[in-house]
């Protein structure tokens, strides 16, 4: 994970994951809406491209991009009133999340399979990242895994110490604040060691190659 990659995820993380309250039940669906808009906007991007409609593309992808955010939002609201109700606006912050991870407006040039697999690679990395991020907010800070339901909300009790005070500060923003930067220093880490693996690998085959 190099610096700039670890800039823009301080920055998505901020606008994306921050702002939501530390329950798993309410990251899912702003999980679900980026991937969504990141496969739906690479589409429509190579489409404009084919069209030869270049200067319309960015208005028109940023209209896209809020018309999906607001027809997930219906569907939500089908599905369960009491969380979309709840979220209120944090459900369009995964549009500039988007905008951010993905390459909509530079890939005039790039074929629609690579532009696709590209995006969607950044795309699923972070949900994961997103996912254990939300995860561990839940498990910690409420001592409960929550998921979405057309009731409401399905929490399984776990045997934590949540009611202390050290662990509910991982369910406020300040928490939230130290949690990202600690699973990005672990990302990076962990990004940083593959690629130490995946340079070895490479050398001794090199080497390999050479006798």
């Amino acid at each position: 994970m190099n610096r700039n990659t670890v800039f823009m995820y301080i920055a998505v993380s901020l606008v994306m994951l921050v702002p939501v309250p530390g329950r798993l039940y309410y990251g899912i669906p702003v999980i679900v809406v980026l991937n969504l808009l990141m496969v739906l906007t690479t589409l429509f991007s190579k489409f404009m491209d084919f069209m030869k409609f270049y200067s319309l593309k960015p208005m028109s992808i940023l209209l896209l991009m809020v018309g999906i955010t607001i027809f997930f939002r219906q569907l939500l609201i089908l599905y369960s009133p009491v969380t979309a109700l709840t979220m209120g606006f944090i459900l369009y912050m995964p549009t500039i999340a988007a905008l951010m991870l993905g390459r909509f407006f530079d890939n005039r040039g790039m074929h629609l399979k690579v532009a696709l697999i590209g995006n969607m690679k950044e795309s699923a990395f972070f949900s994961i990242y997103a996912f254990i991020f939300f995860l561990l907010r839940d498990i910690v800070g409420y001592g409960t895994i929550s998921f979405p339901v057309p009731s409401g909300i399905v929490k399984l009790e776990l045997p934590t110490l949540s009611y202390f005070s050290p662990f509910t500060f991982w369910a406020s923003i300040p928490g939230a604040l130290v949690l990202s930067g600690l699973l990005l220093a672990a990302l990076s880490f962990i990004r940083k060691y593959c690629g130490i693996l995946e340079r070895s690998a490479e050398l001794r085959q090199e080497g390999q190659n050479d006798n």
